[in-house]
């Protein structure tokens, strides 16, 4: 469900959840990867029409990406032209509805998508009228790859940034400089996730055409999935997909190394249902992995496992759940690699690299391993190379690479044990969140702070500066923050009055300002 609480941030895949894993509530949203690559790269493609190839352009024996289908694949933009029809609203213009641009409140603008045109859409426009004026300020900010994605609360979702895959849902695949509404939902709050090319979001109010569906888009334009209507829990990885349905869970997408949990390593644009799992209540989806799990009971893992990330003893890849020897309190969490979860308030860790106890990273654990830490684990967040906890005392431990600082411990030397990072005089965190590979770090902090540290090349930390820190400083003019996000090298917070600001690089428009000039200070966003 959508989730407002800074602190449970659930399958919404806001507050970038794939890369912010709650350890004691369970989260969503599978963290920032790379696309699918050239035509039929990996198989199964998310946003793909009745049969149909991963990337952009569509593969020699596979589907259009927008769903018409042919012998040598079709159109990536189908046939009703570089930017659809008609919107809801009024007659074809330039971006789908009743000419380029409408204006909004405060003064801004914000590009009205007509997605109804592209072709295999299936999902109506939102009319051309103020956002804010029409849904109020948005409830949540999500950040992927060199995207940013505002959520309202109705179903309704604003994005920009790069859309050299279509994952801004706007049937170009040119970048955007300022937000783009996508979906509008009448009313119903909804699960969404996304990840560095891909979206979904499940809509079970009255969205039209699209009423009670599970929508994806990048690689291509929006298309309804088959067979999935509105999913109580949603989540998206660079490779493929899970929902949770009234039939149990669904996957589809790559299936290479058996993630999709059907017995088989046939990648499928058509939803599976994961065999022989029984009594799963939540779920989690990674690169090449998914594992599902019923707390303090039964933790399933299936998919890749060649480096151990299965945690069932073996390197042996499992195309169907497998048990993992551990009793899970929390979210279980695969940064691809390794993989964590708490049990009893500790923290364990299996698979290849920096797990935190000890090892380097190429240390494989072909089982759980115990992590010693100072208080019990509330959050992970983090890569495959560096890794940080948020723990119960409110303090915050890293460990792996550190050549940027973002250990936070005031040095530059790689730790492969948990170090404590230097938080200001008598300061908590509530909540962290990472970048795409682990370099920058995040802090909300109980004094109604954002912190940072890490690298800083493009500004990502927010400081003034494009000087990397390896201890924590303050993001310039961030106050009363209800939440922060954060793509490959920018990040975004949300306040207590849902005022929207983003910092970092800006190459894409990824910050949202209506320029493409990075910015080392938080800029505020107009909807």
């Amino acid at each position: 469900m959508l989730s407002l609480a800074r602190l449970k941030p659930l399958t919404s895949g806001l507050w970038t959840c794939g890369l912010a894993v709650a350890l004691t509530t369970g989260c969503g949203g599978g963290s920032g990867g790379a696309a699918g690559g050239g035509a039929g790269n990996k198989g199964g493609s998310l946003a793909a029409g009745t049969g149909g190839s991963a990337g952009v352009v569509a593969g020699a024996a596979g589907s259009a990406v927008a769903g018409a289908s042919g012998q040598g694949g079709g159109s990536a933009e189908g046939v009703a032209g570089s930017h659809g029809g008609a919107g809801t609203s009024g007659v074809a213009g330039t971006n789908g509805s009743a000419g380029s641009r409408g204006q909004y409140d405060g003064g801004g603008s914000t590009d009205a998508a007509g997605i109804q045109g592209c072709v295999g859409a299936g999902v109506a426009a939102t009319s051309d009228g103020g956002v804010v004026a029409s849904y109020g300020p948005p409830h949540g900010i999500s950040a992927a790859g060199d995207d940013t994605c505002a959520a309202w609360l109705n179903g309704a979702l604003a994005c920009w940034g790069d859309d050299s895959a279509g994952q801004l849902g706007d049937c170009s695949t040119a970048p955007r400089a300022r937000p783009k509404m996508i979906l509008g939902s009448a009313g119903g709050v909804v699960n969404f996730s996304m990840a560095a090319h891909r979206t979904c979001e499940s809509v079970p109010g009255d969205a039209g055409i699209a009423n009670g569906s599970t929508i994806c888009w990048g690689p291509g334009p929006p298309a309804v999935v088959p067979g999935i209507a509105a999913a109580n829990g949603l989540q998206v990885s660079d490779d493929h997909a899970c929902a949770f349905t009234g039939s149990g869970l669904l996957c589809w997408g790559d299936n290479t190394y058996g993630q999709l949990g059907d017995g088989t390593t046939n990648s499928s644009d058509v939803p599976v249902r994961v065999s022989g799992l029984s009594g799963a209540t939540w779920f989690t989806v990674g690169p090449d992995v998914t594992c599902a799990w019923n707390y303090g009971t039964t933790s399933w893992c299936w998919g890749n496992n060649t480096g151990g990330q299965l945690g069932d003893g073996t390197t042996m890849s499992k195309s169907v759940p497998v048990r993992i020897p551990i009793n899970p309190a929390g979210t279980l969490t695969s940064f691809g690699q390794h993989t964590f979860t708490a049990s009893n308030n500790n923290l364990f860790c299996w698979g290849t690299g920096a797990c935190g106890d000890g090892g380097g990273p190429t240390s494989v654990r072909l089982n759980p391993t115990q992590i010693a830490l100072s208080s019990w684990p509330y959050y992970v967040v983090g890569s495959n190379q560096t890794t940080c906890v948020l723990l119960g005392d409110g303090s915050i431990a890293c460990w792996g690479l550190n050549s940027n600082g973002q250990l936070g411990d005031g040095t530059m030397v790689d730790r492969f044990t948990p170090a404590a990072v230097l938080l200001p005089s008598g300061g908590k965190a509530t909540y962290i969140t990472a970048n795409a590979d682990g370099s920058s770090f995040y802090a909300l902090m109980s004094d109604s702070s954002v912190c940072s540290w890490g690298r800083n090349d493009r500004g990502q930390l927010g400081d003034g500066t494009t000087t990397d820190r390896s201890t924590p400083v303050r993001v310039v003019g961030v106050t009363t923050p209800y939440g922060v996000a954060a793509g490959n090298a920018h990040a975004c917070s949300q306040t207590s009055s849902f005022i929207v600001q983003c910092w970092g690089a800006n190459d894409l428009g990824q910050l949202g300002d209506g320029t493409f000039v990075d910015r080392p200070t938080p800029q505020t966003i107009s909807f």
